[in-house]
């Protein structure tokens, strides 16, 4: 499994895709991006990709807390595919 790491450009702060809630990567013109989804900014903004060495190690509670939120954004993404299997489209 690939790990990812985003960094806030304005505030330094580096986490792991997946751990917040917020988190969303998708992919355009064969670019995997990251968008969070409280801000509306992302890769290509405020936002950059970062190697995991400068995160450090995550703690055995931290990791089933992201866990919890990795199966909240699953559950979210299947259910925007089922709106856009609908036809309906999500607005902004």
């Amino acid at each position: 499994m690939i790990k990812l790491y985003v960094r806030d450009k304005e505030t330094g702060s580096v986490h792991r895709v997946g751990d917040d809630p917020h988190d969303c990567l998708y992919v355009m013109n064969g670019v995997v991006c990251y968008h969070n989804l409280q801000n509306g900014d992302g890769t290509g903004g405020g936002y950059e990709f970062v190697e995991s060495g400068i995160y450090g190690e995550v703690s055995e509670e931290d990791e089933k807390l992201a866990e919890k939120y990795r199966a909240n954004l699953e559950h979210f993404r299947q259910m925007v595919m089922e709106y856009a299997g609908q036809g309906l489209v999500l607005m902004k």
